[in-house]
């Protein structure tokens, strides 16, 4: 039978193709019609951000012990910690005079639907081999025959009804697969279409736990207001499953379905279920699987990673599977902000390299930060590529990452030029060079303590053992202790990270059952490294290739030290290689740009609120303030605004607005180059390849 060819789609009509399959029995062959529609998502003008800001705004100012929350699907969830009684919640909004639209789902008030009900159908391709042949029909006439999957064969074979036609999104069918310029084009709609689509499968295994708990947009636990498991939803109850459950929910979310990256767009823009079989569940019910003992193993799929930074976001698409690696950049363009959407041009005719750069420089124009920098080629893995460009085809898991909890450039803003082909020519402040370093380090063993601690009295004869231990901990932690994540019950504090790793040492089993997990986490992640000192005097520690010698410096815009290599002189130039972000104890709140914090001042992440920020805390008096007690007050130019963070920054910052020219900034005026050279900082301009 000859193959069926592709009618063109209209774009001016803005056509995509649904598939409306035929019905039959399990084992007949299948049968599809193939029609072309207009498609098109009316938005309202208002965001989902912004249905949820105008809610919160007005429980705020009315009930102090009230706060509102977004689940998953995109419901309101309001909550209530009174001061005598049990945290409670409940779906209806405590104001009375509330208007209606809050019980709505947000997704449905900012999307106006003009198009057929349908259902958008997510899957693996696959491996290429073996093909089944499908026929497409138009009424009885024979129109001529596609090559499918042996998966999307089985999954039809599922989801055709008896008696109906059933309409379907399906890519493989609905996208020409042989025209590179069409998919190109439709790429920018796949998004559209996961967020219309209304499929309705689910997984039943999982659903009373799910409905113990709610997990909102912003990364909250809360009780579920129908739950009969009260506790459940707070981090120090173990959800009471036994093992063989637990191997069964792990098995379920490692089969490869979820390991596809296409995947994780999908379902976050779906009202998405996973059918398995007979058994159903939501996604979102896979989110509220958490005990302090058991990995969130649905972490990728079931948290709202629309409202995700960007540097999780493609540390999220580094690690998931795909054919084509420009899809590492596609495949995720519908989570991203829309200003860094439009950023992207979606050709699959551009080279991988500059399909990287091209989000890399994206993502600064929109954030003016450099947090994929931990994304970086340093390793060299991907050939002729610069050091500093994303290399999003090596698992987040296979490199050494920087802690994204520091603030080593304060809330400045990025200043970079790039010069085509390689050269990326950044603004920082040079701290110094790496002075020694100690051997290759895979444990936290007392033995490594003790090589750690030799190196550095070697150098520096004066310093305390208490002093030393301090700073050990503080870079083995890479700052995950309650002193920075103020009062966080499953982190402990420094004081109780040094008797836990003493306990260690000694061989002893007494870490408490709340801080095994943190335990785990801070000694896996610190494999393998090294320890390092600089010449200025302070302990870090970094990726097991750095070398005396190394520079030391402060990108603004960025959250960590880098350490750069001296690669080769170009005329007046000297071209450096981008090693790799970096801890240094003395260097992560802002000290190569502002000098020390004065001695009753912490830096501290303030996570009680709805968006974690960084805050000021004062020992003497328990105060804590936004501001930060090295910076004088504002310049008479500029002036504080309450501004949506269409960034989508990990933490919360504060914007600020030139009464001059209307400019908004999601920086401090204070760090902007020309003030951090009037404080007397010595900017350099450092030019990576």
């Amino acid at each position: 039978m000859a193959p069926y060819r592709y009618l063109p789609l209209d774009a001016s009509k803005n056509e995509i193709r649904m598939v409306h399959l035929q019905p039959g029995s399990y084992n007949e062959p299948i049968r599809v019609n193939i029609e072309h529609i207009p498609f098109q998502l009316f938005r309202d003008g208002s965001s989902p951000t912004d249905i949820e800001k105008g809610s919160r705004l007005e429980l705020e100012n009315l009930l102090e012990s009230w706060s509102v929350f977004q689940t998953l699907e995109g419901r309101p969830i309001y909550f209530c910690s009174p001061t005598d009684g049990t945290p409670y919640t409940s779906w209806r909004s405590p104001n009375a005079t509330s208007n209606k639209r809050k019980d709505d789902s947000f997704r449905d008030t900012a999307i106006v639907k003009k198009i057929p009900r349908f259902e958008a159908v997510s899957y693996t391709w696959g491996p290429s081999a073996p093909q089944f042949l499908i026929e497409v029909v138009d009424a009885s006439i024979h129109l001529g025959t596609l090559s499918i999957g042996s998966n999307l064969h089985e999954i039809l074979s599922h989801l055709r009804r008896p008696s109906t036609p059933r309409t379907l999104w399906i890519d493989a069918i609905s996208l020409n697969q042989e025209d590179t310029f069409e998919k190109s084009a439709q790429l920018r709609r796949i998004g559209d279409v996961f967020i219309s689509e209304d499929a309705k499968t689910a997984l039943e295994a999982l659903a009373h736990v799910g409905k113990q708990i709610e997990y909102s947009s912003d990364d909250y636990f809360l009780p579920s207001p129908d739950c009969t498991e009260p506790t459940w939803w707070t981090p120090e109850t173990a959800i009471p499953l036994s093992q063989t459950t637990w191997t069964a929910i792990a098995q379920l979310i490692r089969c490869p379905y979820f390991e596809r990256l296409w995947v994780i767009q999908e379902i976050q823009l779906a009202g998405a279920f996973i059918r398995c079989r007979h058994e159903m569940t939501s996604l979102p019910q896979l989110s509220s699987l958490s005990t302090p003992r058991e990995q969130r193993f649905a972490d990728y799929l079931s948290r709202s990673l629309q409202a995700s930074d960007m540097r999780l976001l493609f540390e999220h698409a580094s690690d998931c599977q795909c054919r084509d690696p420009r899809d590492k950049v596609f495949a995720i363009l519908g989570l991203l902000p829309r200003s860094m959407n439009q950023g992207v041009q979606p050709q699959y005719i551009l080279p991988v390299e500059d399909i990287y750069i091209q989000a890399f420089l994206a993502a600064i124009d929109v954030t003016r930060r450099l947090d994929l920098l931990n994304t970086s080629n340093w390793e060299g893995s991907m050939q002729n590529h610069p050091s500093w460009a994303p290399a999003f085809t090596q698992s987040i898991y296979e490199r050494y990452t920087a802690p994204a909890n520091t603030l080593a450039a304060s809330f400045s803003a990025a200043k970079i030029r790039f010069e085509s082909p390689d050269q990326l020519h950044v603004l920082g402040a040079h701290h110094g060079n790496i002075k020694a370093v100690t051997g290759i380090i895979t444990t936290y063993k007392s033995s490594d303590y003790a090589a750690i601690l030799e190196l550095y009295s070697k150098h520096l004869p004066k310093i305390s053992t208490a002093d030393f231990l301090d700073a050990y901990v503080w870079c083995l932690c890479q700052g995950t202790l309650s002193d920075r994540w103020h009062d966080y019950s499953l982190t402990p504090s420094l004081k109780g990270a040094k008797d836990i790793i003493k306990q260690s040492w000694s061989g002893a089993n007494e870490i408490a059952e709340i801080y095994r997990y943190w335990f785990a986490v801070v000694t896996r992640k610190q494999q393998p490294h090294r320890f390092f000192m600089t010449d200025q005097g302070c302990l870090g520690c970094g990726p097991p290739d750095i070398a005396p010698g190394d520079q030391v410096c402060v990108f603004l815009g960025y959250g960590c030290p880098i350490v750069l290599r001296s690669s080769y002189t170009a005329g007046d130039l000297t071209l450096k290689r981008f090693m790799r972000p970096v801890y240094i104890h003395g260097l992560m709140e802002g000290q190569a740009l502002l000098g020390p914090l004065p001695d009753s001042w912490d830096l501290i992440i303030d996570h009680r609120i709805k968006k974690s920020r960084f805050s000021y805390y004062h020992r003497q008096s328990g105060g804590v303030a936004l501001k930060d007690p090295r910076l004088e007050d504002l310049p008479s130019g500029w002036q504080e605004v309450d501004k949506e963070d269409e960034a989508r920054l990990r933490f919360h910052v504060q914007h600020h607005r030139n009464k001059v020219t209307g400019e908004f900034i999601n920086s401090d005026p204070r760090l902007l180059p020309e003030a951090l050279e009037a404080r007397g900082v010595q900017l350099n301009t450092f030019v990576l390849i």
